[in-house]
Order: C-alpha cells, then structure tokens, then sequence
C-alpha cells in the first residue's frame, strides 16, 4: 500500500511542478488530477497539495476561502529543508481538514529552479 501512494504522490508531484514551470499553474487541472488520483487509489483519503507557505490550495474540496495551512507540521519543514528528502512519512496525526486520525506521506514540491514550492 505504501508504494502506491508513494507512487500517487510522484505522479502529483510531477504534474504540479510540471504546471509550475509553465509559470501559470492551472488550479482547476490540478485540482482534477489530484482528485482522479484520489478515486483511483481507494486507500487514499485526501490527496491535496500546499504552496511553499503551507496553504492548502489544490484538491478535491479545497476551500480556497478557508485554507488549511501545513507549515507547523514536522514533515512540511522537513521537505522544505531537504530538497532531496523523498517520501516523508508522519507520525500519526489528526488531520487539519479532515479532523480524523490520519497517516500521513507528502512529498515535496519544487519551482523551475529547484527552490521549494510546497508538498503534496
């Protein structure tokens, strides 16, 4: 189960970062991939991404008026520290959106120059 969300989170990340460096990152794009990502593996409760400030900004349901933000959690300052960091996993912790017991893996986000963009 854990390869394929791995396998989930690098196919996300690659699309975002792929939508970063057109330097106009289409939402509604991200938002659908993320979401068929989501459908397809049935074992993945959310799959969302955050900017490098740690707002959640793209996924299915995001509210882009109440954004949940990422940037306390250990795992986000890891990724943001350690560009070639791969898949982190957390301790379990409860959800900021969600508000259920959860097991988080991320994987981090990178602009056209490498610098950090955020996680997925």
């Amino acid at each position: 189960m854990i390869d394929s969300v791995d396998y989930a989170l690098q196919i996300s990340a690659d699309e975002i970062d792929h939508q970063l460096a057109l330097s106009h990152p289409d939402k509604a794009r991200i938002d659908l991939f993320l979401a068929r990502q989501q459908d397809r593996f049935s074992h993945i409760d959310l799959l969302r991404a955050s900017n490098a400030d740690g707002e959640v900004i793209y996924g299915k349901g995001v509210d882009p008026l109440s954004r949940a933000s990422l940037a306390q959690r250990e795992y986000f300052s890891r990724l943001r520290d350690n560009p070639s960091q791969g898949m982190v996993i957390s301790e379990p912790i409860i959800g900021k959106i969600s508000q259920k017991w959860i097991w988080l893996m991320a994987r981090r986000l990178q602009n056209p120059d490498n610098s950090f963009a955020g996680v997925v």
